[in-house]
């Protein structure tokens, strides 16, 4: 009976379970994140950015002429189209998923460096600058592929870390955080191919992590978590081009070296390009709007952070 009254006791309710640290902190953080970006999201209602490619193809986003002229993988544009098909084809509409994903990269953000610092506060912290990063705001607020890109490597890296920890107990075996990393890397990749070092540097950190004796029996997982099931993923992210059209396997490969020919010879200066060597000191933010009121007063944004 003793034992019976002291686990009653000991027993919380919901309102204590929500007030513990672990939980008010990151459930807190995401919300404000949620919020700040939420903020009058339809504004601008005229195309921002990249929107002008990504926010118009996302009107018809498993077309196959859309997937055959981009010149990026179509995952972004499907999930923005996603929003459009619930919301509209307006700017709230193609910006929502986007919203959705920059809010999410808040609360990844905190599980990671709650993985690593093994601190409530400190991960708090962590999470807290990324809701109120400048960049990550806009990003997260614009119907463009890279706030994906945030959250698929966020997630992949949390998948991996499990990997890791399941590949040194059971070497050789094919469980379910290996494919799961492998299935959203794969997602990232099939948003822009910038991401696929990241898969190759989680390949070379799985053999590394391993000893010398195990990792002959990591051939077969890693080869299908990340080479054969990411691949599964990008070709089949073509929907429409394979449900709508007659295009074949080399038809398709052969557009996807065109896509690689277009950005090994891009070369288009533009007045708002910034250097990537000067992006941790933010020389140089990127404006993806201005615009003049009729009374004179001056919009813009300016992706800083």
């Amino acid at each position: 009976m003793t034992d019976l009254l002291e686990a009653k006791g000991t027993r919380r309710g919901p309102i204590a379970v929500l007030l513990r640290p672990d939980v008010l902190v990151p459930v807190g953080v995401t919300v404000l994140a949620g919020a700040i970006r939420l903020w009058t999201l339809a504004q601008p209602v005229s195309l921002v950015w990249d929107e002008v490619y990504y926010g118009v193809d996302a009107a018809n986003p498993f077309s196959a002429d859309v997937e055959l002229r981009a010149v990026h993988p179509p995952v972004g544009t499907k999930l923005i189209g996603l929003g459009v098909a619930m919301f509209g084809e307006d700017a709230f509409g193609r910006r929502i998923m986007p919203w959705l994903a920059g809010t999410l990269v808040v609360l990844l953000t905190y599980f990671l460096a709650r993985r690593l610092l093994k601190s409530v506060w400190w991960s708090g912290l962590v999470a807290l600058f990324v809701a109120l990063d400048g960049l990550q705001i806009v990003n997260s607020r614009t119907a463009v592929l890279e706030i994906f890109l945030s959250l698929f490597v966020l997630a992949g890296t949390l998948l991996f870390l499990r990997h890791l920890e399941a590949s040194r107990a059971s070497p050789g075996h094919l469980g379910p955080w290996t494919l799961a990393c492998g299935l959203v890397m794969g997602l990232a990749v099939s948003t822009k191919w910038i991401v696929a070092p990241a898969l190759a540097g989680m390949i070379v950190l799985t053999f590394l992590d391993a000893d010398r004796t195990a990792r002959r029996s990591l051939v077969r997982p890693v080869l299908v978590a990340f080479v054969l099931t990411p691949l599964a993923v990008y070709v089949a992210s073509y929907t429409g081009t394979w449900v709508a059209t007659d295009t074949t396997p080399l038809e398709w490969v052969h557009r996807q070296l065109d896509i690689l020919e277009f950005h090994r010879d891009l070369a288009a200066p533009h007045a708002f390009a910034s250097r990537a060597i000067g992006w941790p000191l933010m020389i140089r933010p990127v404006p993806y709007f201005t615009a003049t009121r009729p009374d004179g007063q001056a919009l813009e944004i300016l992706a800083v952070g």
